[in-house]
């Protein structure tokens, strides 16, 4: 079995590229806003046809600036939302 990868692996691999993909372009997507992976991870057993996300909390602590980025992007988000909220009582849209 030395030098095989397991079928079990390749499907798994496969499929985790594949979602990494569509992250990694929905983020690039301006109109899209954050991808749901953004500080998670998604967890792929593509064999077993079962995945499992989870989420990381960003260390106020870390010099990276995640933390704050996930503070202005919460804000940003909530704005937004309370603008579409805005729009559509003005118009009487549901």
């Amino acid at each position: 079995m030395a030098g095989k990868i397991p079928r079990t692996e390749l499907c798994s691999v496969t499929a985790a590229a594949g979602v990494a993909g569509g992250q990694i372009l929905r983020m690039l997507d301006p109109d899209e806003g954050v991808p749901p992976a953004w500080n998670g991870t998604i967890e792929i057993d593509a064999f077993g046809a079962t995945t499992y996300t989870r989420g990381w909390t960003p260390q106020a602590a870390c010099r990276c600036g995640a933390a704050d980025h996930l503070a202005r992007t919460a804000a940003a988000e909530a704005a937004k939302a309370a603008a579409q909220d805005r729009a559509g009582a003005t118009t009487g849209a549901p």
